[in-house]
């Protein structure tokens, strides 16, 4: 993803790789493995699911926060009055607010206090040392350098990347590798190496590229071509390998994105707020951590290829040939290819992105002052074209303006040491044992004690000395270098830049080859200020856009445009996750801080094992049980005497569950008007099914319910769902699955049954067919809109804290615009069909109308909005209910064989195609399918909300207000119910017959149960509409299906399917069978 703004500068082009769906049917052993291992997440968007479980946890520091701290009054910085620190978290708050320019805040911190040092505090009382005090950089530099150390933290930080390279270790690690590269640098063999290196790249790449760009008047971002040249160099030099990375063309080069990467993501280890999230990350091998490891993993790869060349290479030449650093030291006797990978890659890292930086920040200083160009010109204008090393040594205006602009914008803006032992400062600041102390280059190029009131001006004169009063005359200057320790861009004393000299050669070869040649134009309007960020070095935030003006068009006026800008972080969404999981994991040390000295209560004295802490209730056990809601809920109920269970949730909220018949019947019945869906239900299922009849109360509702019973009780419907069901049974369903059992194919069939009840419910509801359900099982459009919108709804319910989603709803972000989207496309679509059914029924008269939307559009329902939403609501529950049913159905039947064989006995003699008198009749069918609802019920709870004060039958007190649910899913699971014997599976339990119930002769006689026991279609005036329908479906399919096949699941013996549940349940990984057809 590229974010810009001003595309008329830069077009860059990514190409977009789409995971493509997998095609059905999926292989057989994709769905037995899928099916085998029940890991199937419950959100397809996994990413999100983080996000939102991160915030939720995140978003509970608040109130904790406001809690712990309304007591308690910020204690300031003595150096910083303004600068507030609370218990607990210290300066977080202002370090997340500065998060994006922290490099610049910190500078304005020093430079406000007196002794150019400040103390920040951070979580847990962690406290950070920055300084730009002189006295003090010596101090870690030179006097104390052995107290100064970069620390195991830091060292930790960056061992994946840099391993164990010179810049990322101590002690006499350090002083071997120092020593041994201190020799290498020194040779006047590796300087000549770097001088002929970088001549080449400036003359046969940087250069003709620039005139192209000049030629063409092109723009270029000055800041890429300036690290492709550095990358370039510092490969050739530091392997004797040349990635071609500037060219012409410009190409991605894979060594360099690789090494790109790992840098980026080292560097952003120091960013989070709390380290240790990227150690959790790291653990568990994920996201950018994940990317990390691969890279590093490249990188070191690649490294020991080009190792291994170059032994064989060096095997067949005399040392004396050998010229990069990597040759010398394999020449020197350093084999050990860990050894010269770390060293060599440290290398890499400093010698380009330092450079290139620098380079960067240069140019764009010469752009603003023309003076100091005309100075550098007037200098290099008797050089060579490829000036010898005297030449370049004496190029000492360039050399003094290199230095002032790294003055302002240095590299390493910032560098950080551990105090090894208890120590203070020559400014008396006290730094304990293990305190990080950090040296601000950046800052200290701002301080006007160093550099005088005109800090901000690019001078380079304040580094020179001439004649008179300074001012040049006669092109003679004489260099006055600055104490290290007030100027540390090279770092100082015993840690001081090896490649301080090879970078100063580099940088004025480039600088002589440019300005000689070339005009360097910003791209961006006069006064646009471009932006420094860092990462492990810095840079010039969104590049640098330049325009090359060769002379002979110097003079020409252009129109500016506007500059590119981009986010600080090519990987926004782990930011997101990192930012949310540092402040979730804050409320760890909150939490414990809050209750170390209150005790847990029971939630209820029914449940005395569910613990409930202050604030937030029993949120820790429901978040442990997040991916088993259902079945854990299930088990309170179960263990509770009055089958009731309080749960206390956030902020003294509560919600009730009940398994309690008698409460079922005073919700759906004796207080039906006290129990609605409520506002917030309401609102959590708008945008899906609007103010369609399952997302209503009052008087909305009735109306509703009146209408749709009037069309549900015709005959002719009915009759037209029994032709529906039988032409996709027939011609359909049955040839599908005999393929199957010819081929002795896996197929998954849940998804079969959810795209035949989808193919019914829409033929139904709308009078249209997506044709889902053919041979080559394809992807219909409506189909996966409809259940991305299910989806997502239904994750509304599951989020901890609902105000999460309705946060995304407002920022349009997320999930909550995925579900804009997708309820958007419904709708239009569902509009398109409406307004198609309007001009079809202004040509046939009322009687031809048979489908749900035409039966509506006759009866004068003709707002758009009012059929849209009730059709969408039939569609969402004739097809999921009907298609989990079946699904369970089918698995039981599997598992029961006894069952299936006395099904069989009953449709043996019933039409292929049974009219309704003989599915009416078959009575042994309905009791199974009955039976497996108790076990496995489409919708296992639903829940209402009290309007008033109530009291259930069994003593619960009910405020106005709570969420009060229903468990049907338990219901069938309760011993007071259904007896001792309650997991079996027997559908007798709902049959009488002859003698002991045994059925002899065929003749059973179904025996129902109490709806507000068995509340798997509601009951009371909100019982299911669709009920005889859905049986009149399912009693359709389970005859056409068992009559010509044996369902054999694929999965070994004794794998036993998860139950799931979103709005409606499902099998968790789909059901893949095998069918083999029945002998006649």
């Amino acid at each position: 993803m590229v974010y810009t703004s001003g595309a008329e500068i830069e077009v860059i082009i990514t190409w977009n790789r789409e995971v493509l769906p997998c095609p059905f049917p999926r292989r057989s052993s994709e769905l037995i493995n899928s099916y085998a291992r029940n890991t199937t997440n419950n959100s397809p968007d996994q990413a999100m699911s983080i996000i939102e479980l991160l915030a939720s946890l995140a978003l509970l520091l608040v109130p904790l926060f406001f809690y712990l701290t309304k007591n308690s009054k910020s204690n300031a910085s003595k150096s910083n009055p303004n600068l507030k620190s609370y218990p607990l978290i210290g300066s977080s708050v202002a370090i997340f607010a500065n998060r994006n320019r922290g490099v610049q805040w910190t500078s304005d911190l020093i430079q406000n206090s007196p002794t150019a040092t400040v103390v920040l505090r951070r979580f847990l009382d962690d406290s950070r040392v920055l300084t730009g005090n002189p006295a003090n950089v010596q101090h870690m530099l030179k006097t104390q350098f052995y107290n100064y150390e970069k620390g195991s933290k830091a060292r930790r930080t960056l061992f994946d990347f840099l391993g164990n390279g010179i810049f990322n270790i101590d002690g006499d690690s350090w002083k071997f590798q120092r020593q041994v590269s201190s020799h290498e640098f020194n040779t006047k063999s590796l300087r000549k190496f770097v001088e002929t290196v970088v001549d080449t790249e400036v003359s046969q790449r940087l250069i003709p590229i620039l005139s192209t760009a000049a030629a063409n008047n092109t723009v270029l971002d000055l800041q890429d071509i300036l690290q492709r040249f550095a990358f370039d160099n510092i490969c050739k030099i530091a392997f004797g390998y040349d990635p071609a990375y500037l060219l012409p063309d410009l190409p991605e080069a894979e060594f360099a994105k690789t090494f790109d990467e790992a840098a980026r993501i080292s560097s952003d280890r120091f960013a989070t707020l709390f380290p240790f999230v990227w150690k959790i990350k790291r653990v568990f091998n994920i996201g950018s951590e994940k990317r990390l490891k691969e890279a590093s993993s490249e990188l070191r790869e690649f490294a020991r290829n080009i190792i291994k060349e170059k032994k064989q290479e060096l095997s067949n030449k005399s040392s004396l040939e050998t010229v990069d650093l990597l040759s010398r030291f394999l020449s020197s006797g350093h084999s050990d290819e860990d050894f010269v990978t770390d060293i060599v890659i440290s290398f890499i890292l400093a010698g380009r992105d330092t450079t290139s930086a620098a380079l960067t920040w240069y140019f764009w200083l010469l752009s603003q002052n023309p003076e100091v160009e005309k100075e550098i010109l007037r200098e290099i204008k008797d050089k060579s074209e490829s000036p010898v090393y005297e030449e370049v040594k004496d190029m000492v205006y360039t050399h003094a303006s290199l230095c002032e602009s790294m003055r302002l914008y240095p590299p390493v803006p910032v560098d950080g040491k551990v105090a090894m032992q208890d120590d203070v400062l020559p400014d008396g600041t006290v730094i304990k044992k293990g305190m990080r102390v950090s040296y601000h280059p950046y800052a200290m190029g701002r301080l006007e004690m160093l550099w005088g009131p005109d800090w901000e001006k690019f001078k380079p004169e304040r580094w020179l000395q001439g004649a008179g009063d300074g001012v040049n005359t006669n092109g003679k200057w004489s260099f006055v270098g600055k104490d290290p320790y007030s100027y540390p861009v090279f770092q100082a004393g015993p840690r001081i830049c090896l490649g301080k000299d090879m970078a100063f050669l580099q940088m004025k070869r480039v600088v002589a080859g440019i300005v000689r040649r070339f005009k360097v134009v910003p791209a961006a309007e006069e006064g646009f200020e471009p932006v420094f960020v860092s990462y492990l070095t810095s840079k010039m935030q969104g590049g640098f856009p330049v325009r090359q003006l060769s002379p002979e068009i110097l003079e020409t006026k252009f129109k500016q445009p506007r500059r590119i800008t981009t986010i600080n972080s090519p990987d926004q969404a782990m930011s997101i996750v990192e930012l949310l999981a540092s402040l979730a994991l804050l409320l760890v040390s909150l939490f414990f801080y809050l209750t170390k000295n209150s005790k847990s209560k029971a939630s209820s004295k029914s449940n005395p094992n569910l613990k409930s802490y202050p604030l937030i209730g029993s949120s820790a056990a429901m978040f442990a049980n997040r991916n088993r809601g259902v079945q854990w809920t299930s088990d309170l109920i179960l263990n509770s005497p009055s089958a009731t269970v309080v749960l206390p949730l956030f902020l003294d909220d509560r919600h009730v569950l009940t398994g309690n018949p008698a409460n079922v019947q005073h919700m759906l019945k004796t207080q039906f008007y006290n129990y609605e869906k409520g506002s917030k239900f309401r609102r959590t299922l708008f945008d899906f099914l609007g103010n369609g009849i399952f997302n209503i109360d009052g008087d909305s509702w009735k109306f509703q319910r009146q209408v749709s019973s009037h069309e549900f009780n015709t005959k002719s419907l009915r009759k037209f769902v029994e032709t529906v069901v039988d032409t996709e049974v027939s011609q359909r369903l049955i040839p599908i699955l005999s393929t199957a059992a010819a081929n002795n194919t896996v197929l998954d069939l849940q998804d079969i049954l959810q795209r035949f009840a989808f193919d019914n419910i829409c033929k139904i509801a709308f009078g249209y067919d997506p044709a889902y359900l053919l041979p080559d099982l394809p992807e219909a459009e409506f189909a996966k809109t409809f259940d991305e919108a299910a989806r997502i709804s239904s994750d509304r319910f599951s989020t901890p804290f609902p105000f999460l989603w309705k946060i995304k709803r407002v920022f349009n972000i997320g999930s909550e615009k995925r579900l804009k989207e997708a309820s958007s496309e419904l709708r239009e679509f569902a509009r398109n069909i409406i307004k198609e059914k309007k001009q079809e029924l202004g040509n046939k008269s009322s009687l031809e109308t048979v489908d749900l939307l035409s039966r509506f559009l006759s009866s004068g329902h003709s707002d758009e909005d009012f059929v849209t939403d009730i059709v969408i609501s039939f569609i969402l529950a004739g097809r999921d209910t009907t298609s989990a049913a079946l699904t369970w159905y089918f698995w039981l039947l599997s598992q029961n064989p006894e069952v299936e064989r006395e099904i069989l006995r009953e449709i043996k003699d019933k039409s292929e195609s049974p009219v309704y008198e003989e599915v009416k009749d078959m009575v042994y069918t309905h009791a199974s399918l009955c039976e497996s609802m108790r076990l496995y019920p489409p919708v296992p709870v639903d829940t209402k909300v009290a309007m008033h004060d109530d009291v259930l039958p069994d003593g619960t007190v009910i405020k106005k207000g709570t969420a009060v649910s229903y468990h049907p899913y338990v219901m069938g699971r309760l011993q007071m119910l259904w007896g001792p014997d309650w997991k079996k599976f027997k559908p007798e339990r709902w049959l009488q017959g002859a003698g002991d119930g045994v059925n002899n002769n065929g003749t059973w006689s179904f025996v129902g149960r109490d709806p507000y026991s068995y509340p798997v279609f509601q009951a009371g005036p909100r019982i299911c509409l669709g009920k005889d329908m859905a049986f009149l479906q399912m009693k359709r399919v389970v005859a056409g299906i068992l009559r010509s096949f044996k369902v054999v699941p694929a999965a070994k013996d004794g794998v036993e399917p998860v139950f799931v549940t979103y709005l409606t349940s499902k099998m968790q990984g789909g059901f893949p069978v095998r069918f083999e057809e029945r002998a006649n």
